[in-house]
């Protein structure tokens, strides 16, 4: 199975009205962002630090980490 199909999750956009965006750093972290992140080395990180973001949840390492950049339906 591909990185990126091992790796999904089931995001509850409805419960979560702060996170526009969803994305999984290359260790495996999912992080949800109220801005559009940017990539920096091996993470995603807040484009506008004083936006609002956090932890979603671990999954195994993704290789195509980069492609999992997610927007708000």
């Amino acid at each position: 199975m591909p990185d990126n199909e091992k790796n999904k999750i089931d995001f509850d956009w409805e419960n979560n009205p702060m996170i526009n965006w969803i994305c999984q750093d290359a260790d495996g972290e999912w992080w949800g962002y109220q801005d559009k992140p940017v990539i920096v080395d091996y993470t995603w990180i807040p484009s506008n630090p004083g936006s609002y973001w956090e932890m979603i949840e671990r999954k195994e390492p993704n290789s195509k980490w980069k492609e999992t950049l997610t927007k708000r339906p």
